[in-house]
């Protein structure tokens, strides 16, 4: 499958190159970077305003593991060189978050705020480990403690505020490095179109393209309504504009996805600073995960789609519940190698 894509790459740039524009972009990799990034955003503003219901259900059964695994292999294999005692202290509590949310998917009563209970710690213990005075790391406790209280009195909002938030984290994360490297069209391309492409779904675009319509009609066949999506993503929004809302997340959603299974890589430290093949990601990922995690992530990457073709709509909601830790622990480990930069420059 990974040669038939490359095969299709290769196809597309032979015809691109053909344009003064398209020998351009393969003469210069910021170009380049730009080009991929505006034809991936280009068809994930499209479903979103054409089929969000589609790009909701069939997105995380699709790319949802590649993109975690994405996430453990630049964070983690690919991150920066952490004593075990502190990545410990950030991986443990969202561990500990994976295991409770893998208990409740299994029918066990598992209370919602313990993902907020847990990534809060995270956070806390990310900066925690970092100066190296006793006054300052209690200082940073207490502070992190306060923010954990405060969060768990609202966790609903939290968690619903992150959830949304989530999305934006890995186009800030590939403007920040793109930036550091010195390409500036990419970074500014993917940007201007996200924030376009969200400012469109949100003004109704998928309402002028009947894609909304399309998501209602087909709610028997998804198993998914844009009114349910609504109330759990923006209850607080009256419901024209919650399902506005939903579809400006069905496209960031695509958006974060595709940032880290193809434009981080291409900017990441210590990588080859352009768009690689796919067959060249899938060797990365075996040499950074091993050759026992790397076939049982392969495994996992076949056996969700194949379990939703029997019930699609309950494997997204077991996948999206149980991989809820992976936004903790992104953010907890970015925030970790910022203070440990800021702290050793």
């Amino acid at each position: 499958m990974l040669l038939t894509l490359d095969a299709v790459r290769r196809e597309t740039w032979r015809v691109v190159v053909r344009t003064r524009a398209g020998r351009a972009a393969a003469r210069d990799p910021d170009l380049r970077l730009a080009a991929l990034g505006a034809g991936h955003l280009a068809v994930a503003f499209t479903l979103a305003a054409l089929v969000p219901h589609w790009l909701l259900l069939v997105g995380p059964l699709i790319l949802g593991i590649p993109h975690v695994l994405a996430d453990f292999r630049l964070l983690l294999a690919r991150g920066p060189d952490l004593a075990r005692w502190r990545l410990g202290a950030v991986l443990v509590p969202a561990a500990a978050m994976l295991v409770l949310r893998s208990l409740q998917v299994h029918g066990l009563p598992i209370p919602h705020w313990t993902d907020v209970a847990c990534g809060m710690v995270a956070l806390t213990l990310a900066l925690t480990t970092i100066p190296r005075r006793p006054a300052v790391r209690a200082a940073a406790f207490l502070a992190g403690a306060a923010l954990t209280t405060l969060a768990l009195n609202s966790w609903h909002t939290v968690a619903l505020g992150f959830a949304h938030a989530h999305n934006l984290v890995a186009l800030g994360v590939f403007a920040g490095f793109a930036y550091h490297r010195g390409l500036k069209s990419a970074p500014s391309v993917v940007l201007a179109l996200a924030l376009a492409g969200g400012l469109a779904l949100w003004l109704g675009a998928a309402e002028w393209t009947h894609g909304v319509e399309r998501s209602v009609a087909a709610a028997e066949s998804t198993g998914l309504t844009l009114a349910g999506l609504a109330a759990g993503l923006a209850p607080w929004l009256e419901p024209a504009a919650a399902v506005r809302l939903v579809t400006v997340y069905a496209f960031l959603q695509a958006v974060h996805y595709t940032a880290w299974l193809r434009l981080n890589p291409a900017v990441w430290p210590g990588l080859r600073a352009a768009p690689t093949s796919f067959a060249r990601d899938a060797a990365e990922w075996r040499a950074a995960l091993g050759d026992g995690p790397a076939a049982a992530a392969l495994l996992l990457c076949i056996a969700v789609p194949l379990v939703a073709l029997l019930d699609a709509p309950s494997t997204r909601s077991a996948y999206l519940s149980v991989a809820s830790f992976h936004g903790w622990m992104e953010l907890a480990v970015l925030l970790h190698w910022a203070a440990l930069r800021r702290s050793n420059p």
